[in-house]
């Protein structure tokens, strides 16, 4: 299973979880996990504009063609600050589908809903900001 399954497949098993009180951390760890996503030790818990910048930073963050694996970001800004993001799981028929933690399973972009979900947009929805291709 390459890096970009298993952390799809981790999550997969999440989908329905409901948030509570835990710092868990699944499938490789939170050192691997940090540079993964080109953040510093010690800079977890940043934002998710401040996460972008890290994939801006090392030339690793696109506004067109998401991958599965890539983290999405969502803006209501155009782009200039971003607000929640997820997973891309797939892209389908003009469709890119992602695993959001702290949403609903209400349409729409939903921050601080609790849950992690599956959900599914269209490639051209106006409050994509953007795409992070993890190292």
């Amino acid at each position: 299973m390459t890096a970009i399954e298993r952390v799809i497949a981790t999550a997969r098993a999440e989908i329905g979880y409901i948030e509570k009180a835990t710092n868990y951390i699944t499938t490789f760890g939170l050192g691997v996990a940090m540079k993964m996503t080109n953040q510093p030790m010690g800079g977890y818990g940043a934002g998710c504009t401040q996460s972008a910048g890290y994939y801006r930073a090392v030339g690793r963050f696109h506004k067109s063609n998401p991958q599965p694996g890539d983290q999405i970001f969502f803006t209501k800004d155009g782009g200039k600050s971003m607000y929640h993001t997820g997973l891309v799981e797939k892209v389908s028929g003009g469709r890119v589908y992602t695993i959001e933690g702290n949403t609903s399973s209400a349409p729409g972009v939903v921050p601080n809903g609790g849950m992690v979900r599956n959900k599914s947009y269209s490639i051209n929805y106006a409050q994509i900001g953007g795409y992070g291709t993890p190292d």
